[in-house]
């Protein structure tokens, strides 16, 4: 009977109900990481440290990469640093395959890895500030419209004098 009487709130109820199990069941992610955080945090952190930089390693391993050096970056391919992990790389970087990570989530780690690069400027440094470029091209068209006005007046002034100048002069 109480669903014939209120069927809004009961449906309301149990959407609330739904999603409250949902919060609970599905895993969240921690704060500010994404799932390549996650695994990057689980598996990386100890040897390349929390900034990507790899000091924590280093005296062990001084050929262990730093993620934030964008020539390092751009001398490897997303699949060659997918192999890197999935197989692992000499004695020191071990496997990952299989054993601790599906390949989705070693795609995820090498989109993570990429976010430790310098983050590329849009538009080259330039000499003076933009307001510089807009104060002179500004003073520019200041003075042509100044040499414009002088000139319109000279041309006027003449054609002001040729009016006023006597009809035999004029033929002549």
């Amino acid at each position: 009977m109480i669903l014939r009487f209120c069927p809004i709130r009961q449906w309301s109820l149990l959407v609330v109900f739904i999603l409250g199990m949902l919060y609970l069941v599905l895993p969240l992610p921690a704060h500010g990481q994404t799932d390549g955080g996650k695994v990057y945090q689980t598996h990386c952190v100890r040897c390349h440290g929390e900034d990507g930089k790899g000091q924590a390693a280093r005296a062990i391993e001084p050929d262990i990469p730093d993620f934030t050096d964008s020539a390092w970056q751009k001398k490897r391919s997303d699949s060659k640093l997918l192999e890197s992990i999935l197989d692992g790389k000499g004695s020191t970087m071990p496997a990952f395959r299989d054993k601790k990570m599906s390949e989705d989530q070693a795609r995820t780690l090498v989109a993570y890895i990429r976010k430790f690069a310098p983050k590329k400027t849009e538009k080259p440094e330039q000499k003076e500030p933009a307001l510089d470029d807009f104060d002179e091209r500004f003073n520019q068209l200041r003075k042509e419209m100044h040499e414009l006005q002088e000139e319109y007046r000279r041309i006027t002034d003449e054609a002001s004098d040729e009016k006023h100048a006597s009809p035999t002069n004029r033929a002549m």
